[in-house]
Parts: C-alpha cells; sequence; structure tokens
C-alpha cells in the first residue's frame, strides 16, 4: 500500500543502526528487564529455561531485574546481578488450587466438551489477557512496574517470554512507550 516502502526503509535503517550498534558491543546488553511469569528453575523445563536465560543474560548486563509471578519462589535468587520480582497473581490456575494441589486439571477432566470449550476460550485473546496465566492484576503491575523500572533505570532492553501471552503483549506495550528500548522475545 501507500507509504509501505517508506515503513520498510525506516525499519532497515533502525535494524542496520541496531546491528552496527551490537557489532560495536557485541555482549553487553547495558541494562535488562525481563517479563518471566515463571523463573523458578525447580519448577520444570519452561521455568528453568527462563531462570537459565535471566541469569546469562544479566552476566552481560550492568543492572538486571526480572518480573515473575508471586506464586514462585524468589529463593532462588542467588546471583546478586539478577533482582526478581514477584507480582501478584489471579488467573484460572488460582480457582483450580481450591481444588487441587497445583492448580492444574486433571488429564480426564480436560477431555469434556465444556473443558475444551473454556480451555480454548482461556486461550483465545483478551480473555487471555483477563483470566490466563497470570490474569489482568499481573498484567496491569507488569506493565506498570516495567514502565517505572524503564524510566527509572535507563533500561536498554527488555526480555519477554511465552506463556503465558501477557508476557509479551506487555513488552509490546512497553516497547510502543519506549520505542529506543531493544524487545528480545
Amino acid at each position: 500500500g501507500p507509504g509501505s516502502a517508506g515503513r520498510r526503509r525506516r525499519r532497515y535503517r533502525r535494524l542496520r543502526a541496531g546491528v552496527r550498534a551490537r557489532r560495536e558491543n557485541p555482549a553487553r546488553c547495558d541494562r535488562l528487564s525481563l517479563c518471566n511469569r515463571r523463573n523458578d528453575p525447580d519448577k520444570g523445563t519452561a521455568p528453568k529455561r527462563n531462570y537459565r536465560i535471566a541469569s546469562e543474560l544479566a552476566k552481560h548486563a550492568s543492572f538486571a531485574r526480572v518480573f515473575t509471578s508471586s506464586k514462585e519462589s524468589t529463593d532462588t535468587q542467588a546471583d546478586d546481578k539478577l533482582e526478581i520480582v514477584p507480582l501478584k497473581t489471579f488467573d484460572y490456575r488460582s480457582f483450580l488450587r481450591r481444588r487441587t494441589d497445583d492448580g492444574a486439571l486433571p488429564e480426564e477432566k480436560k477431555q469434556s466438551g465444556i473443558a475444551q470449550f473454556i480451555i480454548k476460550l482461556i486461550n483465545t485473546f483478551p480473555v487471555n489477557i483477563i483470566l490466563g496465566e497470570g490474569g489482568l492484576f499481573y498484567f496491569l503491575n507488569l506493565i506498570r512496574k516495567g514502565h517505572r523500572t524503564i524510566k527509572e533505570n535507563n533500561i536498554t532492553h527488555i526480555y519477554s517470554s511465552f506463556r503465558p501471552f501477557a508476557d509479551h503483549y506487555a513488552a509490546y506495550i512497553l516497547k510502543k512507550r519506549h520505542p529506543d528500548v531493544v524487545w528480545i522475545t
């Protein structure tokens, strides 16, 4: 459409400028904010991956802060470069924890038609922001505290990981508010 060539040229120039900056200082992402709902290395594959990525990125930054679920353990803050900030959550798992130990629905109950419908609904935008993993309170706090962290600590990079989608959507909003920040997904 009209103007698309100009947008492509501007995007290309920004990309080239970023590549040039990374060549000059390849291993340095000066100040970093991470959006990871699950960050406890003792809780499974995804949290373990997120914790390891956060720890590795923190080694190359002068400041690193991770926003994660208040349900996750903050005892794992062994690295003094990596600050872990728990955020309160209120999501569908909050309801399930009243009936189960781990907040998960047993596989045999997931097979019913109503359960399948609810699972699909929870995984649909914007319902996944409101009731999905973390919930609306987590999402709004992530944006509010992320914005404040970017302003007060001169954050240069944001990292977000999938599941929940709220992490990516919050990082997207933070990137829109702060166009100079590099967003790593």
